[in-house]
């Protein structure tokens, strides 16, 4: 067995998991690229009830009348891929990390306090919502990066480089990873950069903690692979000077981003260069490793869920792939493992009630030990 994968089974945590991987051919100077896009004609994005991708057959133009609300993507037909938003193939993260390069070259944490909701405020990054969704309700970076649709994006105000880190609650490896195929793992949705944009997979870490971080290969995102990807859709953003044209490209996990045979991913990261400020998010569209689910004979087995993610709980070990955050007070990494907000419910789930804190890894073993006995009991 894989040495990554028996570290994976025998490390126990409240631990994070993504979905799915893509491709078409594109060529970006003397470098191919393979990326998959969306198949206008069997997919549907709604506007209200109306699908505004019906009646398009090509892409590659930003629409001429951008939409001042919110796109609701319901199924994208990415490559062989279908996916569905019914069906929770959009994999929400469960946390999200914002960092922005400083005065000394390091890059250092944005807590969700510093991000802007407005274009005049200074800020490295900007909640990019429609007007419709533009309310005083309280919004967090987790709430935009949780959904696939198109009136929610983080924008970066370009002044500096970021960083934007997404860690998901089981680790995830490639469904077929000896081929560079047309089935994707990650989706990169927003605007066309000018400068080229370095998705990154994470191996294994703690969020949080950029010492315990272990990173795959990097790849590049050229304007010319991302607007292989333009949908002929246009979004006006509360918190931007002009409208942006969309694109959506999915990546494979093998063939794009260099992961290997029996590796595994807990996380993606995204890094956007001084002088690039459109719209932009990931959303992890792949299938989660069985090992974490055949150690509980199923999701039935895990202790809970929130929304789309899986929350499951093994007793410590020591160099877990990925640990449970540090409980810090200047973090929100604790409540966005245990929950979203209720503002951002117009995709995702019902608002659920608040979750007790997450318990100290002594008490967490009890805790772990009497959910699953209740399990047991309730399926007598």
């Amino acid at each position: 067995m894989n040495k990554s994968r028996e570290r994976c089974r025998a490390s126990r945590r409240v631990t994070c998991t993504l979905v799915g991987g893509g491709l078409a051919a594109a060529l970006a100077g003397s470098t191919w690229a393979t990326v998959t896009q969306v198949d206008p004609g069997a997919s549907v994005i709604l506007d209200g009830d109306r699908n505004v991708l019906r009646g398009r057959g090509t892409l590659g133009q930003g629409n001429a009348d951008p939409f001042n609300v919110n796109l609701n993507v319901r199924e994208l037909k990415m490559g062989s891929k279908i996916l569905s938003a019914e069906r929770g193939d959009f994999r929400a993260p469960a946390v999200v990390v914002l960092l922005a390069k400083d005065d000394s070259g390091a890059f250092t944490e944005v807590p969700p306090a510093a991000v802007a909701r407005d274009a005049k405020s200074k800020a490295d990054f900007r909640m990019g919502l429609t007007p419709d969704l533009d309310t005083p309700e309280p919004i967090q970076p987790l709430d935009i990066l949780s959904t696939p649709d198109l009136g929610r994006m983080m924008i970066e105000d370009g002044s500096r480089a970021t960083r934007t880190q997404i860690f998901m609650t089981v680790p995830e490896l490639d469904d077929n990873p000896l081929a560079n195929d047309d089935s994707p793992e990650l989706l990169l949705m927003g605007g066309v950069p000018r400068e080229p944009l370095t998705i990154t997979p994470i191996l294994s870490g703690t969020p949080g903690d950029p010492d315990s971080l272990v990173f795959g290969e990097p790849f590049k995102v050229t304007a010319s692979i991302m607007s292989n990807g333009l949908t002929g859709l246009s979004v006006t953003f509360a918190a931007a000077a002009a409208p942006s044209p969309i694109a959506v490209i999915g990546l494979d996990l093998s063939g794009d981003l260099g992961l290997k045979p029996g590796q595994t991913v807990v996380g993606y990261q995204l890094e956007v260069p001084e002088g690039v400020n459109v719209p932009l998010k990931m959303m992890p569209v792949g299938v989660p490793d069985d090992i974490f689910f055949g150690q509980y004979g199923g999701p039935d087995d895990a202790i809970g869920t929130v929304g789309d993610v899986l929350l499951t709980v093994d007793t410590p070990a020591p160099s877990p792939p990925l640990a449970v955050p540090e409980l810090a007070p200047q973090t929100d990494y604790a409540a966005n493992l245990l929950g979203f907000q209720e503002s951002d419910q117009a995709f995702n789930t019902p608002p659920i009630p608040p979750l007790p804190p997450i318990p100290a890894p002594g008490s967490l073993a009890l805790l772990v030990g009497a959910g699953l006995l209740s399990v047991r009991r309730r399926r007598s």
